[in-house]
């Protein structure tokens, strides 16, 4: 055999190697599917990550961004993400039962607007909460939420009277059935919901008087077998917030629908969040939205 065919054959081999070492060190992000049709809450959380992974490119090379082909709850998510097959990324504030098994990217990725809590109601129920004067009082109405919601557990550890489902829309069609009265959501969720469910239920609409606020940042949760990726993210949320990318981001999704929702004119009540560690609002203060 020539010496020019060895030569050639050792590029290909060593080509080859270099192809397959590149494909293995891809960072492959698998996130979670929205939960049902209705769920559009997921739409800002994948373009951040997809935005995220594209500016960290150049430091941290190629990644593979896909959505899991199941539909899960946010407890089955987390044990899919802790095995890292089906579902290697997550998006939720923190829950206790969570620490120490899952990466938290320590970025607060929706700049904690989600921690100020207003109240679906139907309009039969507009003035519900007009004369609520204390927390006390607030804790006495019948409020709904999803089982497996962080703020769930928050809301019974202060004594809340909280009805639960395990749907998602579910918590809606419970809502005009009387089931509870009130149903928190964040401000970024509220306007996207009240467009949704108001077609279906057109009695829907929100309190005008309060404001409920804990610190309740959304963090992205990555599988423990994918360090790498966790550190990636944190990288290119920092660069996103510093260029101003994430703002833009944050304000084509939820910024313009925020306005109508007069948060300085409203009763302010606050509650701490039982599922927090210590020094996560120090750490993420300087990425938090004020109002």
């Amino acid at each position: 055999m020539h010496h020019g065919h060895i030569s050639a054959i050792h590029l290909l081999i060593a080509l080859a190697l270099a192809f397959s070492t590149q494909v293995r060190a891809l960072d492959h992000a698998i996130a979670q599917a929205p939960l049902d049709k209705f769920d559009k809450l997921q739409d800002y959380n994948y373009a951040l990550l997809h935005a995220a992974l594209v500016t960290s490119e150049a430091k941290f090379g190629g990644f593979k961004l896909e959505r899991s082909l199941q539909v899960m709850q946010r407890d089955r998510q987390f044990t899919q993400v802790e095995k890292g097959k089906s579902l290697t990324i997550l998006v939720s504030p923190p829950k206790k039962e969570w620490r120490n098994k899952l990466l938290r990217v320590p970025f607060p990725i929706q700049r904690g607007v989600s921690g100020y809590r207003l109240f679906f109601v139907m309009e039969q129920n507009k003035n519900i909460l007009a004369s609520i004067k204390n927390l006390e009082e607030l804790k006495m109405i019948p409020t709904g939420s999803n089982a497996s919601w962080s703020t769930t557990s928050i809301l019974r550890d202060h004594g809340f009277n909280v009805v639960t489902s395990q749907g998602y829309k579910t918590l809606f069609d419970m809502l005009a059935k009387g089931r509870f009265a009130t149903l928190g959501r964040g401000l970024n969720e509220i306007p996207i919901e009240l467009r949704l469910f108001s077609k279906e239920f057109p009695s829907l609409t929100f309190d005008e008087h309060i404001v409920l606020y804990t610190f309740l940042p959304n963090y992205y949760y990555v599988s423990p077998d994918q360090p790498q990726l966790a550190t990636r993210l944190e990288f290119g949320l920092k660069a996103l917030h510093a260029s101003g990318e994430l703002d833009r981001l944050f304000n084509i999704y939820y910024g313009h629908q925020m306005k109508r929702f007069d948060i300085s004119s409203r009763r302010k009540f606050v509650i701490e969040n039982t599922n927090l560690e210590a020094g996560m609002y120090e750490h993420d203060k300087p990425y938090l939205l004020n109002f």
